[in-house]
């Protein structure tokens, strides 16, 4: 590996890198200057692929072109117009003969399947070698462009002889008439004639299928349809007469005949109320003429009485006799005296009768109101009785109702049944047959024109082109520690291997560390953390290191590679203190099991204090201050003097300070701590694109940090011996450092 030299943001590239790492260097070009570099390569490829091309070309065997004829004839009942062509008709089904399940169909009857080269490179072997020509250029240039890999053909065989077949299959409306010509090309003769017929017997045998199936499927739906509507039926009659029964509402002639009742009983009520006011009128009558003397003699109910009437005439001739025997004798006189007495007698037997007449009415009117109570009772009763059974009819109408739309929707689905055959029969359309069969064609088709040698030419330039710019141009992603170091003029500290499942048995990469120590895992974090002491010494730097590991995005093993870090030192005896600075993502409290109620953004906001905040794990022997409470700016925290006092305050009370900072670009809280670390190690996962990495470079140069170097994580194990080995002393690059920290009083903080 190349030695470095201190390196300072406009002060000169780095030694032994002639342009300064690539985040210090200016772009120099794109794709288009990178090809013009190599304008001999370009020429060499082009001209290597053309001569392939012409010799494909020359080579290309005859195509040989069959043709089947199908007929489109109306079917019974329905002719076309005379003289007219559905060509919306023709074209629709000249796109199901070249549909792809059609085609997959041939293909498998063929034998096509499982050597789908046989139709690929028999009719043009050019634009078979193309296409595979084309798919590597896909590829290469999806990675020259540091994108996503463009969408390559399918490698499935049968998808790639269905491609193949369809393009050497054709389908031509006839003008004027109701034709397919159904063509096939091959180099095979034989094996054109057979996949025309074979398309077009394909074609009839599907639409034959198609039209038993639809008229089954539409005969079994009826079926199931007419099954359902008659027990839907039965079951709504049913529920009816129950209903009836249960209800008790007797009907006649339409009518209820609890109603009926009502209407006869409120007449004879209407016809009680008026007897009863007349008989009571009638007694009041008497009664008041009782209270006059003398004037019940004039009452007209008196004088229509047939008994007072005779007894008022007794009465008027013993009158008579009286006044004949007053003209005769005295008062005192016995003949008058018994005349008066018989005139009293009589007086009173008429008083006697009249009492008898009022007191006949006073009945006539009690029995009137009698009748008239029990009618009215009897009409609440009927009332009540029939406003009880409103609810009920009112359900029975209902049910009646549903009887009804349900008999009448069965019967309409019967005669849909009824009538499906006949109405099958009379549908729109067509039938189509086979009038003209494919024969083996006994002369070629087509040779190569034109066409095949501009094609030739495009994809020759296309390769040197592409052969060119991939020349002049770097990987995009970094492989290895060499790679690491080649484009970004900083160390490899160390380079981690990647870890499988099987090895992790359920740890986590720290405890694996611990557990096996001579695993090369365990050795490459050794080899990390007496890199950064030897480092650190080199720097004069003995005692209260602080080291801050971060990344270019988040996911790259930060995390993973502090804790390890941390946990190693402290199981070497040294007082390790671990700061989970990463108050956006925080999660080392999580693999520690350390409470995160209160920790470092607890302490820079001033709600705890350092004491309160800070844990020790006694089973890794360190102390821990995890993220605590999760703010809105963690920015804001950082940038206080409060945390660069607790740095300063941290490095003086343990031999070493790792601190987990969150990722560079999606946050600025690395650059604002990276100002008041002693060394900083940037963590790259392998396979990381250059982008990322390099412009997280170019925001700690910006922000004037001290990076000590990189660390590869995941790397091959394969290739980590590739990282050489490590210049500690002038290995550590600086860059614009702003004011040293400060070391705080004893008691502070």
């Amino acid at each position: 590996m190349t030695e470095l030299t201190p390196y300072r943001a406009g002060h000169g590239p780095v030694s032994g890198m002639q342009d300064g790492p690539a985040w210090a260097r200016p772009a120099q070009g794109g794709l288009g200057a990178a090809i013009g570099r190599r304008k001999g390569l370009l020429i060499g490829v082009s001209l290597v692929v053309f001569a392939v091309g012409a010799g494909l070309i020359l080579a290309q065997p005859p195509r040989y072109r069959a043709e089947a004829v199908l007929v489109l004839e109306p079917r019974e009942g329905n002719q076309f117009a005379a003289g007219t062509v559905d060509r919306t008709a023709l074209l629709t089904e000249a796109g199901l003969l070249r549909s792809r399940d059609l085609a997959s169909q041939a293909v498998q009857e063929l034998g096509l399947a499982g050597n789908p080269d046989t139709l690929a490179a028999d009719g043009n072997p050019l634009l078979y070698w193309t296409g595979l020509t084309m798919d590597a250029a896909r590829r290469a240039l999806a990675d020259l462009m540091s994108e996503p890999m463009l969408a390559s053909p399918t490698a499935d065989p049968l998808e790639r002889a269905i491609d193949a077949y369809l393009d050497r299959l054709s389908v031509t409306p006839a003008d004027g008439a109701r034709l397919l010509t159904v063509g096939f090309t091959a180099a095979d003769p034989a094996l054109a004639a057979r996949a025309a017929n074979l398309t077009a017997q394909l074609y009839l045998e599907g639409r034959t299928t198609r039209r038993d199936s639809a008229a089954e499927r539409a005969g079994r739906w009826l079926s199931q349809k007419l099954d359902s509507l008659r027990a839907d039926v039965l079951e709504s009659a049913r529920r009816l007469e129950e209903y009836r029964r249960r209800s008790g509402v007797v009907e006649v002639g339409g009518n209820s005949l609890q109603r009926d009742q009502l209407s006869q009983v409120s007449t004879q009520l209407v016809a009680a109320v008026a007897q009863r006011t007349e008989a009571e009128a009638r007694a009041q009558q008497v009664r008041r003429l009782l209270d006059r003397p003398g004037a019940i003699d004039s009452a007209s109910i008196v004088l229509n009485t047939e008994l007072v009437r005779e007894l008022r005439l007794q009465e008027a001739a013993i009158q008579r006799r009286m006044a004949e025997l007053r003209t005769q004798y005295r008062e005192e006189h016995p003949r008058l005296i018994e005349a008066q007495a018989e005139l009293e007698e009589l007086r009173g037997t008429i008083a006697q009768e009249v009492r008898k007449l009022v007191a006949s009415l006073e009945n006539e009117a009690e029995v009137a109101r009698v009748r008239e109570r029990a009618l009215q009772l009897e009409v609440e009763r009927l009332t009540a009785l029939v406003e009880g059974q409103n609810e009920a009819e009112a359900a029975i109408r209902a049910l009646e109702e549903e009887l009804r739309t349900r008999t009448q929707l069965y019967e309409a689905v019967l005669t849909r049944a009824n009538e499906s055959e006949l109405a099958q029969r009379a549908q729109q359309g067509f039938d189509a047959r086979l009038v003209s069969a494919a024969a083996v064609p006994r002369q070629a088709a087509q040779t190569a024109g034109w066409g095949s040698w501009l094609l030739a030419a495009a994809v020759a330039l296309l390769s040197g082109l592409l052969a060119a710019g991939l020349a002049g141009r770097r990987r995009t992603r970094f492989a290895d520690a060499a790679d690491l170091e080649a484009e970004t003029g900083l160390p490899v500290l160390a380079a981690l291997p990647a870890l499988r499942k099987g090895q992790m048995s359920g740890r986590a990469p720290h405890e694996l560390a611990l557990e096996q120590a001579d695993s090369p895992y365990a050795e490459s974090l050794r080899r990390l953390r007496t890199t950064l002491a030897l480092a650190g010494e080199a720097r004069n730097i003995t005692t209260g290191r602080s080291v801050l590991v971060t990344s270019s995005l988040p996911g790259e093993g930060r995390s993973t590679i502090a804790l390890g870090l941390a946990v190693l030192a402290a199981k070497g005896g040294a007082r390790v203190l671990l700061i989970d600075a990463d108050l956006r993502a925080p999660g080392l409290h999580e693999v520690l099991g350390v409470p995160n109620e209160r920790g470092l953004s607890d302490y820079l906001a001033g709600a705890a204090e350092l004491g309160k905040v800070t844990e020790f794990h006694l089973a890794h022997g360190l102390y821990v201050i995890p993220a605590g409470t999760r703010l809105e700016d963690p920015s804001a925290l950082l940038a206080r003097p409060v945390a660069r006092d607790l740095m300063a305050a941290a490095a003086s009370g343990f031999d070493l300070v790792v601190i987990d900072s969150s990722a560079v670009l999606p946050a600025p809280d690395a650059l604002l701590l990276a100002r008041h670390a002693d060394q900083i190690v940037h963590v790259v996962a392998s396979g990381q694109k250059r982008g990322p990495v390099l412009a997280a470079l170019a925001s700690l140069n910006g922000a004037g940090a001290v990076l000590s170097g990189m660390v590869l994580n995941r790397a091959d194990p394969k290739r980590i011996g590739e990282a050489g080995s490590v210049p500690f002393a002038s290995g550590h690059v600086r860059l614009d450092r702003a004011e040293p920290p400060r070391r705080l009083p004893a008691g502070a903080g």
